[in-house]
């Protein structure tokens, strides 16, 4: 399944990598890694990237995608921005 979503990615998702989690419940967790400016784009992007892998790869067409949330990493902070050290 990771690599029907690699395969389906284009060149501005931003797919940094893709995991699945077979064995999840109470179904399969997929977890896409993209560089998004924001929490509306990375989860709409996940959304289409699906959408598209499914379109391409009859086998997938049994499974529907229950929901797409983000969270938001900040990366790249400045080194003022970071967090003190433990």
């Amino acid at each position: 399944m990771a690599m029907a979503l690699t395969e389906s990615a284009a060149p501005g998702d931003g797919v940094e990598h893709v995991v699945v989690h077979a064995d999840a419940r109470p179904g399969p967790v997929i977890g896409l890694f993209l560089r998004a400016a924001d929490l509306r784009t990375a989860e709409a992007t996940a959304k289409a990237l699906w959408i598209r892998a499914r379109e391409a790869q009859h086998w997938l067409k049994q499974w529907e995608l229950c929901c797409a949330e983000a969270p938001l990493l900040l990366l790249d902070l400045p080194p003022e921005n970071d967090p003190p050290p433990d």
